[in-house]
């Protein structure tokens, strides 16, 4: 049983029996040891998926085929359903073999940090969060959708955790894209976007959006570590024409290393894509890393190249004011 099915039966089962702690303990510890997982997840209280077929396991041309099979379907009637009878048990067996008896494919550059997921959609690697405790899921992948949001992994049924199981399938649970082929990749999706919209926002802040003020380079931004984003809360005056009040400068994760909220201090690591602005272009994006201590948030990377009469994007470059990103906390009362 691959290790977020394993995750998700333990959640269910505990919920009747009291034993959560001790059950997730467990499954997990012995789930850990798996570098591949053999099966798809397709989320809690879902059939196992057998994986068929795996070609190109680790490249940028990684495929992993699989299906219910009757075992695994029987092993999910007798997990999730109250069976009184083997009259009742084939019933079960038989519906969700035809609820679930297509085959399900998926598709991934392990190299350039993309995947198409069980559920045909295509996401994109944003970077690894920490592990909350031993018995916490292997999968630790953190990504993002189409739209630029990224994936909860909160809860076990957040979609997070199949996209992270899928990717541990085709890529392997702890493999990293190569950081130049995803800039690469990113530099063109970016350039496929067009050029058609003055401003490029993301609109006011979103329901459940909480952030701190901070200020870089004479404007305003709101920092929200929960859900990984940097906005532009108010642009200074001479950006104005081109970033408009919402405007995602950063999207990522924020990774606690060593903090204290009785001292007053917070440090971290913060891993993620930002992005440089243009007039009458769509944003340049590129990968960045850094740290925050205390007020203060320090990112860096090679920043996109615009060509200067279009929005092309020609390369990298390490001289530019966009290699290295601060943001200073705002006073109290600003």
């Amino acid at each position: 049983m691959d290790s977020e099915m394993m995750y998700g039966l333990t959640k269910a089962m505990a919920k009747n029996l009291g034993l959560l702690a001790a059950a997730v303990g467990l499954v997990l510890a012995a789930s850990l040891a798996q570098a591949q997982d053999k099966h798809f997840y397709l989320g809690p209280r879902t059939p196992r998926i057998d994986v068929t077929k795996v070609t190109g396991f680790g490249t940028e041309n990684a495929v992993a085929e699989g299906t219910v099979t009757e075992a695994a379907a029987r092993e999910f009637c007798e997990t999730f359903r109250v069976l009184d009878t083997p009259e009742e048990t084939r019933e079960c067996i038989a519906g969700k073999l035809a609820q679930y008896g297509k085959t399900y494919r998926v598709t991934a550059d392990c190299v350039a940090g993309s995947i198409t997921s069980v559920y045909e959609e295509t996401f994109y690697y944003v970077g690894q969060r920490v592990r909350r405790s031993d018995t916490d899921s292997p999968n630790i992948s953190l990504w993002k959708d189409e739209e630029g949001e990224t994936l909860d992994f909160t809860r076990p049924y957040d979609p997070g955790h199949v996209v992270a199981q899928n990717w541990s399938t085709v890529c392997g649970a702890s493999h990293r894209p190569d950081t130049h082929a995803q800039l690469q990749a990113l530099i063109k999706r970016s350039n496929k976007a067009g050029t058609g919209k003055a401003q490029w926002t993301m609109g006011p802040r979103k329901k459940g959006f909480d952030g701190l003020s901070y200020l870089h380079n004479g404007s305003y931004m709101l920092v929200d570590e929960r859900h990984g984003e940097i906005r532009y809360e108010e642009p200074k005056r001479a950006i104005a024409g081109t970033v408009a009040p919402g405007t995602v400068l950063f999207r990522g994760s924020f990774s606690d290393t060593e903090s204290d909220p009785t001292k007053g201090y917070a440090k971290g690591v913060v891993k993620g894509t930002a992005y440089t602005f243009k007039k009458g272009c769509p944003p340049a994006p590129y990968e960045v890393e850094g740290t925050y201590d205390s007020g203060t948030i320090t990112l860096r990377g090679q920043a996109p190249k615009r060509d200067k009469n279009s929005c092309a994007v020609l390369g990298t470059t390490s001289n530019s004011p966009h290699t290295v990103l601060r943001f200073e906390e705002a006073p109290i009362g600003d």
